[in-house]
C-alpha cells in the first residue's frame, strides 16, 4: 500500500466532508431565504412609497416614540437590505449559469401582460435569433384567448408558468411603458427567490 494513495485518499475525504457541510448549510440557508422572498417584496414596494416618507418625516418631526425600533426608517437601512438580496440573487444566478451543463443554449421565458401580444412575439423572434431557447405563454387572456378564463384554468396557466421559469436561466420581462401588473410581480418574486436572472424590456 503506497504512502501516496493513503494521502490522496484522506484528502479527498476531505473534500467530501467539505462539501457535504457546505451543502447541508446552504440548504438551510436558501430555504429560509426562500420564505422570506414575500417579505422581501412587500419592503420593496414600502420603502420608497408615500407610506415610508410620511414615517420618515414623523421621524424626523420627533412624532414617533423614542423606544420604537425604526432601521427601516434610516435613509440605508432598507435600501442595503434589498440591494444586499438582489445582489445575492445575482450570486445564486451566476452560480447556476456556471454549472449548467445542460445546453449551449441560454434559456429565457418571458414574462408580463399577455395584453401586449404583439411584443410577445416580437421578443420571442428577436431572442431566438439572438442563439436563445425562448419559452413563453401558450395563451393570451387578454388579447382574445376567452379560454384562460374557464373555471381552473387561470390557475393552472400561473402555476405553469412557475414551472417555466424553474427551466429558465433568465426571464425576460415585456414591461411595455412600464407597466407590470400583479402576477408578472409575482413571477419576478419567484424568479428572484429561485435565483434566475431577470431582465427588463424597457
Amino acid at each position: 500500500m503506497a504512502e501516496n494513495q493513503l494521502e490522496r485518499i484522506s484528502e479527498m475525504e476531505r473534500r467530501l466532508d467539505l462539501i457535504k457541510a457546505a451543502v447541508a448549510n446552504l440548504e438551510l440557508a436558501l430555504d429560509r431565504y426562500a420564505e422570506v422572498q414575500g417579505e422581501i417584496e412587500l419592503l420593496d414596494r414600502y420603502y420608497g412609497s408615500e407610506e415610508w416618507r410620511r414615517d420618515f418625516e414623523d421621524d424626523a418631526a420627533g412624532k414617533l416614540p423614542k423606544t420604537l425600533k425604526r432601521g427601516v426608517l434610516s435613509e440605508d437601512g432598507a435600501w442595503n437590505a434589498l440591494n444586499d438580496a438582489r445582489d445575492l440573487n445575482c450570486r445564486i444566478a451566476e452560480l447556476r449559469q456556471n454549472n449548467s451543463v445542460a445546453s449551449s443554449y441560454k434559456v429565457i421565458t418571458l414574462c408580463g401582460s399577455t395584453k401586449f401580444k404583439e411584443q410577445f412575439l416580437a421578443a420571442q423572434k428577436r431572442l431566438t435569433l439572438e442563439g436563445n431557447i425562448v419559452i413563453s405563454v401558450g395563451l393570451f387572456g387578454h388579447s382574445g384567448d376567452d379560454e384562460v378564463w374557464t373555471e381552473g384554468t387561470k390557475a393552472m396557466l400561473d402555476d405553469m408558468h412557475k414551472r417555466k421559469i424553474d427551466m429558465a436561466d433568465e426571464i425576460f420581462v415585456i414591461n411595455v411603458g412600464g407597466y407590470i401588473g400583479e402576477s408578472t410581480r409575482s413571477e419576478i418574486a419567484y424568479a428572484e427567490s429561485q435565483g434566475v436572472a431577470v431582465r427588463y424590456l424597457e
